[in-house]
């Protein structure tokens, strides 16, 4: 924190004790100690010059802040953002409004599309949690194989982290690269799969 007179007081010393606060101050004529503090400084005021003529500059401060607080943060533990630290949940902003909007309502071409497409193939909603023994495609020299593993985590919608206990390696796969299996179908030999 800067080193200015009213942050090294004895009044502001107390306040930080009585708030919890670890009051750590920078190196003297040097800002950039404290890169965190001097990077936000720099980008609120880009965010400022570019909601000026816009809006009123309360609205544009009230606009940016509610962006920069709902955003992940590399400075915050796991990376979250500061609202969800502080209130426990992540606060909705009007992009997750558009994120959430439910796709059986949507009348976008593209959607109905994607709709039609998967109801003429028969497509079908897949999901597996951690735990799920799964037969896995790998490819090694052109050709591939299905291992036996374990899903470990799912990445994003679609992907899987995968241990293969064989081998003592980690994959990450497409649910498409995925095959269910059972204690059963251990005993069988797995899928036979079509070269590619």
């Amino acid at each position: 924190m800067d080193n200015g007179t009213r942050f090294c007081s004895k009044e502001f010393q107390q306040f930080c004790k009585s708030g919890g606060v670890k009051h750590i101050r920078t190196a003297p004529f040097h800002p950039q100690s404290n890169e965190q503090v001097e990077r936000f400084v720099d980008t609120l005021k880009n965010a400022l010059k570019k909601v000026k003529d816009e809006q009123t500059p309360q609205h544009g401060l009230q606009q940016f802040l509610s962006m920069y607080r709902t955003a992940q943060n590399r400075n915050t533990p796991n990376g979250l953002p500061p609202a969800k630290l502080m209130y426990g949940r992540k606060l909705k902003t009007t992009l997750d409004l558009l994120r959430d909007y439910p796709r059986h309502f949507s009348s976008t071409k593209k959607d109905k599309q994607v709709m039609q497409f998967n109801r003429h193939h028969g497509a079908k909603f897949r999901s597996l949690k951690p735990g799920d023994l799964v037969f896995v495609k790998t490819y090694r020299l052109k050709k591939c194989n299905w291992e036996p593993g374990t899903v470990l985590e799912q990445m994003g919608k679609v992907n899987y982290n995968i241990l293969i206990p064989s081998k003592s390696i980690l994959v990450r796969a497409h649910i498409n690269q995925l095959c269910p299996r059972s204690k059963l179908s251990e005993l069988k030999k797995p899928p036979k799969v079509s070269p590619q």
